[in-house]
């Protein structure tokens, strides 16, 4: 595993994925044609059941705090969120990773304890987790 942590960003792929869209954008490179070559260039972890979300959530992370968050970018990542896609790397850790007194379930879905989904976050019972 390449996590050290639960947030999104204590995970080498999501890490990765954010600095190649960054440094395509800062080179002047188009929206669609970096998030052409970033999905090119993640395509074995597009396809791995615990990379492929982590994949989808960084890069839309990325692209809304840059503000040019692609429809079809945020439709996958919602759907990975709605799904519960990846959730099973956390369950083979167990707690190791899971901060005392956080709430488990975060997942935005029917049958989950979300109150509201927004861009940036899942407001659940108990508190926010960042997306």
């Amino acid at each position: 595993m390449s996590a050290w942590g639960v947030a999104l960003f204590s995970d080498d792929t999501a890490c990765d994925v954010r600095d190649a869209y960054r440094e395509l954008i800062e080179d002047g490179v188009e929206d669609e044609e970096a998030v052409r070559r970033v999905l090119d260039g993640f395509g074995d972890a597009l396809v791995d059941p615990d990379e492929g979300p982590v994949v989808w959530l960084a890069l839309a992370w990325t692209q809304s705090k840059v503000g040019r968050l692609d429809a079809t970018v945020r439709d996958r990542a919602l759907g990975v969120i709605e799904r519960g896609e990846g959730l099973e790397r956390w369950q083979e850790e167990g707690s190791r990773l899971w901060p005392a007194g956080r709430p488990r379930s975060t997942r935005c879905g029917p049958s989950s304890p979300v109150l509201s989904r927004s861009a940036s976050a899942c407001v659940v019972r108990g508190g926010t987790s960042p997306i």
